[in-house]
């Protein structure tokens, strides 16, 4: 599996888990 390759994919599941922390954090605090 080459990194290069699959680093959009990485990168956009990243940026969506970000979000997704933000909104529980906005939701439990």
């Amino acid at each position: 599996m080459l990194y290069q390759e699959n680093e959009p994919f990485v990168r956009e599941a990243l940026l969506e888990g970000l979000q997704i922390l933000e909104q529980n954090h906005q939701h439990y605090s």
